[in-house]
C-alpha cells in the first residue's frame, strides 16, 4: 500500500473526485405545508392588506372619514403585527384566514347592501314627496270647484273641534 503523498507546493490541489456535498434544501417543510395549506405569511399580508382598505372604504361610504383615515395610515403596522405574531405560531395562520374568509364577503355584502338601501330609502322619499304633491294639487283643485265662500272639511273639522 503506498500512503498518498504529501504536495508541499502551495497550490491547492484539485480532488480527483468531489466530495459529495449535501444539497441545501431551499424550502423548508414548514413552508410547504404553508404552500400546500395555502397559509403563508405573503398570502395572509394580501388578504389582510385588502380586508383592511375595504374597510376603510365602507367607513368612507358611512361618512366616518377620521376612522378611514386611521386604518388607512395603520393598515400597514396592524398587517405587519399579525403577520409577525403567526410566524412562530404557524397553527394560528388558517383559523385567521378563515376569519378572513367570513369577513371579506360580508364587508363586500356590506358594501353592496348599504348602496342599495340608500338607493331604495331615496326612492320612497322621492315616492313620498310625489304623492305629497299629487294630494295637495287635488286638494287645491277641490277648493277651487268649492268657490271662495265654501269651507273644506278640513276646515269645518278644525272648528268643530277647537275649544272656543
Amino acid at each position: 500500500m503506498s500512503s498518498p503523498q504529501l504536495d508541499l507546493s502551495g497550490k491547492e490541489s484539485e480532488p480527483a473526485e468531489e466530495k459529495a456535498k449535501p444539497k441545501r434544501r431551499t424550502d423548508s417543510a414548514q413552508a410547504k405545508r404553508e404552500r400546500r395549506a395555502g397559509t403563508s405569511p405573503d398570502k395572509l399580508r394580501g388578504r389582510l392588506q385588502a380586508v383592511f382598505e375595504r374597510l376603510a372604504e365602507w367607513l368612507e361610504g358611512r361618512g366616518d372619514e377620521e376612522l378611514a383615515q386611521a386604518i388607512r395610515e395603520d393598515a400597514g403596522a396592524m398587517t405587519g403585527g399579525l403577520v409577525a405574531a403567526t410566524r412562530p405560531l404557524a397553527w394560528l395562520r388558517q383559523p385567521l384566514l378563515l376569519l378572513l374568509a367570513l369577513a371579506e364577503p360580508v364587508l363586500a355584502f356590506g358594501r353592496v347592501g348599504r348602496i342599495l338601501l340608500t338607493r331604495w330609502q331615496a326612492r320612497r322619499e322621492r315616492i313620498a314627496f310625489d304623492q305629497a304633491l299629487a294630494e295637495q294639487a287635488a286638494a287645491a283643485e277641490q277648493a277651487a270647484e268649492r268657490g271662495p265662500g265654501m269651507a273644506t272639511v278640513e276646515q269645518t273639522e278644525r272648528v268643530e273641534s277647537s275649544p272656543y
